[in-house]
C-alpha cells in the first residue's frame, strides 16, 4: 500500500547543522510523536554526523523523531518521512499539521479497548511505554489518573475549578507525586507544530525495499534492534527480517546508515552514538548498552 502526503512545514529557532546542538537544547528537546523505539534521546547526535545532502530519507520513520530533529537543523533542502504502518504515519501527518492543537480528550480504559486500533492518538498516547496495545495505567489508578488529566486539561477556568474540586475528593497522599504521562506525551504531540518556516516535507507508507533512490539522498534506516539468537522479530506489531534487511543494504549501489546495538553480521562500517541505560525490560535491570550507527560504506 502506498499513501502519499505533501505539505510544507515551518520551522521555527532553526539549529546550525555546522554548530550541532548545545546541551541546553538536548535537554529540553523532545523530537517526534510518543512511540515505542523513538530515537528521541539520540537523534541530535544521528543528525550531526550523517552527512550534507539534498534530502534526508527517514526510511523507517516511526515516531518521526529522525525527521523532526532533521528538519529543526535544516541541514537539508528536502525530508521524506516513511513508515509501513499507515497508522503511525497518518499520526505524524496529523501532528505536524496541528490536528492535536486543541485536543483535551481523556480516555479511559474502556474506551482505549474500543479505539486504539483506529485513533492513533489513543493507541499511542494512552498506551504504556507507547506500546500501542496495553492502557497506559492500571484499574487502581485509572481513576484518579484521568481525572487529574480533566482538570489540567480544561478549557476555561471555571472547568478547571469544578474537575478540581472532584480531584482533590478522590486525592490521597499515594498521588501526590505522580507523573501524568500522557499530558507530557501531548505536549509533544502539540510541539510538532512549532516547526515555522516552510520546508518540503513527503510522507510515504512504502516498504523499503521499494524505495527509489534519488540523486542527492541522505538514507537513514532506524530498525528494529537485533536481539540474540534472533534474527527476525514482530516489533510494533509488523514482522521484520534483519538477515534480509542486512543483505539488501549490501546489495545497494549507495550510502544507507542504520542504527542499532551491536549486530551479528560485521560486513559493515560502524560508530559508537552513544551509550544508553536500558529501561524496560524485566531481566535489563537499567543495564546501559551501546548504540551505532552502521553503514555499508566508509562513515
Amino acid at each position: 500500500m502506498k499513501n502519499q502526503l505533501s505539505f510544507d512545514i515551518d520551522i521555527k529557532n532553526e539549529i546550525s547543522a555546522d554548530k550541532g546542538f548545545n546541551d541546553v537544547q538536548k535537554q529540553e528537546t523532545r523530537y517526534g510523536i510518543p512511540y515505542q523505539g523513538n530515537k528521541s534521546r539520540i537523534a541530535d547526535i544521528i543528525i550531526n554526523i550523517l552527512p550534507k545532502g539534498k534530502r534526508l530519507v527517514d526510511l523507517f520513520g516511526g515516531g518521526g523523531a529522525i525527521t523532526h530533529c532533521a528538519m529543526l537543523s535544516g541541514k537539508w533542502e528536502k525530508y521524506l518521512y516513511n513508515d509501513i504502518n499507515p497508522l503511525i504515519t497518518q499520526f505524524f501527518a496529523d501532528a505536524v499539521n496541528g490536528k492535536y492543537k486543541n485536543e483535551r480528550r481523556v480516555i479511559t480504559k474502556k474506551e482505549f479497548e474500543v479505539l486504539k486500533e483506529t485513533d492513533p492518538y489513543v493507541k499511542y498516547i494512552w498506551s504504556f511505554g507507547n506500546d500501542g496495545e496495553t492502557y497506559l495505567w492500571g484499574s487502581n489508578i485509572e481513576e484518579i489518573k484521568c481525572q487529574a488529566c480533566r482538570m489540567l486539561m480544561a478549557e476555561t477556568l471555571e472547568e478547571r475549578r469544578l474537575e478540581y474540586r472532584k480531584f482533590i475528593k478522590m486525592l490521597n497522599s499515594d498521588f501526590k507525586n505522580r507523573h501524568l504521562e500522557s499530558l507530557q506525551r501531548l505536549e509533544r504531540l502539540q510541539s510538532l507544530q512549532r516547526l515555522e518556516r516552510l520546508q518540503r516535507l513527503e510522507i510515504t507508507n512504502i516498504d523499503y525495499r521499494d524505495y527509489q533512490f534519488q540523486n542527492g539522498d541522505i538514507v537513514y534506516c532506524d530498525i528494529p534492534y537485533e536481539q540474540v539468537n534472533k534474527k527476525s522479530c514482530n516489533d510494533y506489531g509488523i514482522k521484520f527480517n534483519l538477515i534480509e534487511f542486512y543483505e539488501w543494504v549490501k546489495k545497494q549501489p549507495f550510502q544507507i546508515f542504520f542504527s542499532s546495538y551491536e549486530i551479528s553480521d560485521n560486513s559493515f562500517y560502524k560508530i559508537k552514538l552513544k551509550e544508553i541505560r536500558q529501561i524496560f525490560g524485566s531481566s535489563t535491570n537499567s543495564q546501559k548498552i551501546t548504540e551505532y550507527l552502521y553503514s555499508n560504506f566508509k562513515i
